[in-house]
């Protein structure tokens, strides 16, 4: 089974998310099982990483290692919501450590 990954920032786009989940999932579905006998699924990742018990560095690198691996794992299907925010900016060093 293939996944799509969605991707923006954690923040923006829910009603879109939720729009993609609920109401453009099941029509995939649909297609796919009917044309292919086969389905996927959505990774969005906006509930699914833990950082309860990390400091800043470590949350951050958790959920970048996190996301580049559902990335990975979902090419090449992915979808890039871009809207008001920018997302989350870490340095070079904060990747590294």
């Amino acid at each position: 089974m293939n996944s799509i990954f969605i991707s923006s920032s954690f923040m923006d786009m829910q009603h879109e998310r939720d729009a993609i989940r609920y109401l453009v999932l099941p029509k995939i579905n649909d297609h796919l099982r009917k044309n292919y006998g086969q389905e996927t699924t959505i990774i969005d990742l906006r509930w699914g990483i833990d950082t309860s018990n990390d400091d800043e560095a470590s949350s951050m690198k958790k959920i970048i290692r996190t996301c580049l691996f559902e990335i990975d794992n979902c090419k090449p299907f992915m979808i890039a919501l871009l809207g008001d925010r920018y997302g989350t900016l870490i340095s070079k060093e904060q990747c590294t450590k």
